[in-house]
Parts: C-alpha cells; sequence; structure tokens
C-alpha cells in the first residue's frame, strides 16, 4: 500500500487522518554547500545568516513528522550539507527532544568521485 499526500510538513500536519508509517525519509532543505565543489560560484554568494533558518526548518520538519512514524522504525534524515549545525546539531537537538535512538550518522563524501557531499542520519523511534 502506498499513502500520498501533500502537506507543508515545516507546519504541524493537522486533519489527515494519516497512518503511521513504516519509514520515513527526510530529505531535508539545506544550504547545499555539499554542492559545492560542483558549483563553486554558490560559495561566493552564501551567506552564514541563512544556517540558523535551515536549521529552524530542519528541526520542524523533523518534529512535525515523528508522530506519523511507528515505534521500532526508521527515520531517515539527509542534508547536502557539510556543516555540523545543519546535520549533528540538528539530530543532537531533535534527539534531546524527541524519544529516538540515533543509530548511525555519518557524511558520504562524493566529492571524492565527482559527487555531492551528503549527510545522512538513520534514527530508530523508541518504543
Amino acid at each position: 500500500n502506498v499513502n500520498i499526500f501533500a502537506a507543508d510538513v515545516t507546519q504541524p500536519i493537522i486533519n489527515q487522518n494519516l497512518p503511521e508509517f513504516d519509514g520515513i525519509i527526510v530529505d531535508a532543505p539545506c544550504s547545499g554547500s555539499g554542492t559545492w565543489a560542483r558549483n563553486p560560484e554558490n560559495l561566493y554568494y552564501f551567506d552564514p545568516k541563512t544556517i540558523k533558518g535551515y536549521q529552524s526548518r530542519q528541526l520542524a520538519i523533523l518534529s512535525n513528522v515523528i508522530p506519523f512514524l511507528k515505534t521500532g522504525k526508521s527515520l531517515i534524515y539527509i542534508t547536502c550539507s557539510v556543516f555540523k549545525a545543519e546535520n549533528e546539531d540538528v539530530i543532537e537537538s531533535f534527539a534531546k527532544e524527541h524519544d529516538v535512538e540515533i543509530e548511525e550518522q555519518k557524511y558520504l563524501e562524493g566529492y571524492k568521485h565527482g559527487a555531492e557531499n551528503m549527510f545522512i542520519c538513520r534514527m530508530i523511534k523508541a518504543e
């Protein structure tokens, strides 16, 4: 079964009558700093002040989707950022507020292969 719906997950999800899901993947909006090796012009235009806004949006998205994840199932968080503030700091803050176990988190070093750098974290909703 596939459940398809449209929602602005930066806001609380209400009146959707959604079931709990067996897994959720959040490909979070971010600074895109992991793509700068292939798009160095973006570094020139980057404003470091935008990171706080991304952090807020990332935390809101995670907080708004976790109620729809079954206990014991995976929540995957992905960014194409290399900034700790958008990755480990977001995960640490989220885990303090929600009952999740951080199973694994790491950077995928795509620059070694002519690709993007990415961050990925697998969390399990605690029972």
